[in-house]
């Protein structure tokens, strides 16, 4: 057992130690203050600042705090400019590492960079620019573009010395007006959109093997920086609904493996159950800037916000939380949806206020069943149990590359 762990240290470590790898956590890492402060934004947005927060419905907030609308603009806004610039963020910050690695000059790298992905992702005949095309779901876009861009520089300053920075700017601006114009007859987004149709077509059948899928795809798409880590978001189920109103009861609804009853017990605190990894982090990582992590993020992700936690760790591209960050809600999922069979644990079917803390989701939604809670406590200590080992290797690993 030992000898195969000394041998998945030393694989993992040769993975860190190449240029993708050590450029994707750089970045994520330099980006993280920006996330977090935006993931923050976004908890006072969704929970006080808006008509239907969950602290705003519970202290009717918006009748006695001052200016209550100005300051909801402020708090929307910055979630604008920290979340929804992510992308640009991290296009800078890994052209910046990788020309850096290759003794290029990197201020200039990492403003072409950005412009590139600005030039490649936005419509040339529009005026306005849309800020939302470059958050978290253009992670994985912005890294490739700034490690290429970096390599770009790298290799025009070393065939061309004294004019390898203009030469290398040039290169990656044309590329990037070439790669738009191409995309009017190649729509380099179909792959996502039928994904992303595909994901929506599962999460609108009611069957368990359906429910599965839909978890496994979205966490999936969260670890590859693909897709929003802050939530895994369904509608309500109607006829669920309507039964449970005319019963007066959560149980025996028609459509009982829903995403909408089985999601909130999957993806606690948002995708992979971040509060579980959070938890995990806090009590057992015994570094202190993973600790302060832990402190940093509990909050957000306490709100279903775990962007902040993603980018951290890392945990997006990461090998080594790969099999726990995906197999977790899976688990949930299912034993979740086992308890609702034999009756013991209600359907999720009842509405919920935006901001709710990610505990009080299947309380809520189940009409204010104590189960649901003690269900989502009990899954929550598995959960973290489970991330143990893992965090447990990565403490190891990280203090034998030190």
């Amino acid at each position: 057992m030992k000898r195969i762990e000394q041998q998945l240290m030393a694989f993992i470590t040769r993975i860190r130690q190449g240029a993708f790898a050590e450029v994707t956590t750089k970045t994520l890492l330099t980006i993280f203050p920006f996330v977090l402060i935006g993931c923050l934004a976004k908890v006072f947005v969704q929970s006080v600042f808006s008509k239907n927060g969950f602290f705003n419905q519970l202290f009717h907030i918006e009748q006695w705090w001052p200016a209550f609308s100005t300051w909801q603009f402020v708090f929307v806004r910055l979630t604008v400019l920290t979340l929804s610039i992510t992308a640009l963020l991290v296009a800078y910050q890994a052209a910046y590492i990788m020309a850096l690695r290759y003794k290029a000059p990197a201020t200039q790298a990492s403003m072409t960079s950005m412009i590139a992905l600005l030039l490649f992702k936005s419509p040339l005949n529009r005026p306005d620019l849309n800020l939302n095309i470059f958050d978290y779901r253009n992670l994985l876009l912005a890294l490739i573009i700034g490690i290429l861009v970096g390599k770009i520089f790298a290799y025009c300053q070393k065939r061309w010395r004294d004019n390898g920075t203009m030469t290398a700017i040039v290169t990656c601006i044309t590329l990037a007006l070439l790669l738009n114009q191409l995309g009017k007859v190649i729509d380099y987004s179909y792959p996502f959109k039928m994904m992303m149709d595909f994901l929506q077509k599962i999460s609108e059948q009611s069957t368990l093997k359906a429910t599965l899928l839909s978890v496994l795809l979205q966490t999936l798409f969260s670890w590859l920086g693909i897709s929003s880590a802050d939530g895994m978001k369904q509608a309500i189920d109607n006829s669920n609904l309507n039964t449970a109103l005319a019963n007066h009861s959560c149980y025996g609804v028609p459509h009982l493996f829903d995403n909408y009853s089985l999601l909130p017990y999957a993806a606690i605190g948002s995708t992979g159950s971040a509060l579980a990894l959070c938890l995990a982090i806090m009590f057992f990582y015994r570094t202190k800037r993973l600790q302060k992590l832990s402190y940093w993020t509990l909050l957000p992700t306490l709100f279903n916000q775990s962007s902040a936690l993603m980018v951290g760790f890392p945990i997006i591209l990461n090998p080594l939380m790969f099999i726990p960050f995906m197999s977790v809600p899976l688990i949930n999922t299912l034993i979740a949806a086992l308890l609702m069979k034999v009756q013991f644990l209600p359907a999720s079917v009842y509405p919920v206020l935006s901001g709710t803390p990610t505990i009080f989701v299947p309380v809520i939604a189940s009409g204010g069943n104590v189960r649901s809670l003690v269900v989502i406590i009990a899954l929550l200590v598995i959960d973290v149990l489970c991330y143990y080992p893992f965090i447990r290797f990565a403490y190891h690993l990280q203090r034998k590359v030190k």
